[in-house]
Formats: C-alpha cells, sequence, structure tokens
C-alpha cells in the first residue's frame, strides 16, 4: 500500500481506536504512530461480519473480520484487517497488490499475471 500517510511511529505504542486520543482528534494524521492502514479502512474490517467460511480450528471467534483462529479476541496492533493478514487471497476487495508471487509450476504464471 502507497500513500503519504503510510509511516513508521515515534512510539511503538498501538494506535488509538478512538479519534479523540489522537492529536487534532484526526489518527490518520497522528504522526506519532506507525500506520500502514487508515482508519476509516480499519472501520470497514470492524464493521465487516467475518468469513465463516474460513477455517477457525475449536476457536471460539467474533462476528467480525478483525477475529481470526490467530486472533480469535481481536486484539489489535494497529489499523490492521486481521482476517486479511491470516487469509491469503483475501476474498473482500483490498487495497493491497502483491509485488511478487512465487511458483514451482510455471504453468501457473499466466494466472498471477
Amino acid at each position: 500500500m502507497c500513500g503519504d500517510l503510510v509511516r513508521d511511529g515515534t512510539t511503538t505504542n498501538t494506535i488509538p481506536e478512538r479519534l479523540s486520543k489522537c492529536d487534532k482528534k484526526e489518527c490518520n494524521t497522528d504522526m506519532e504512530y506507525g500506520m500502514h492502514e487508515d482508519w476509516d479502512y480499519y472501520q470497514e474490517c470492524d464493521h465487516r461480519v467475518r468469513n465463516k467460511g474460513l477455517y477457525t480450528a475449536d476457536q471460539k471467534m467474533k462476528e467480525h473480520a478483525t477475529s481470526t483462529r490467530q486472533n480469535n479476541n481481536a486484539n489489535r496492533r494497529g489499523y490492521e484487517c486481521a482476517e486479511e493478514r491470516d487469509y491469503y487471497p483475501y476474498w473482500h476487495p483490498t487495497p493491497w497488490r502483491d509485488i511478487v508471487v512465487f511458483t514451482n509450476d510455471v504453468k501457473r504464471c499466466d494466472y498471477y499475471q
């Protein structure tokens, strides 16, 4: 993902979910925190019902895409859509683009292009 607001932060603290806790009540531009996905994108993920067809093992899952079998209590470290991170390729539209795909079968190259 590219953009003027993608950045490393000056702290390792998690970027707040409540906008009132950020500088000027705007977490997307609060340079204290690192950010790869913005607040709006995270809110879409947090309100999206998770894909219930994905493998969850024996985990008790929450209802939204922020909960996965690796992160079933939906802890967060930033504005990251956990379901998108843990299940590739992701079933929902995403701003992320692959820069490389490795395969040991050259017949798959046309598919990936």
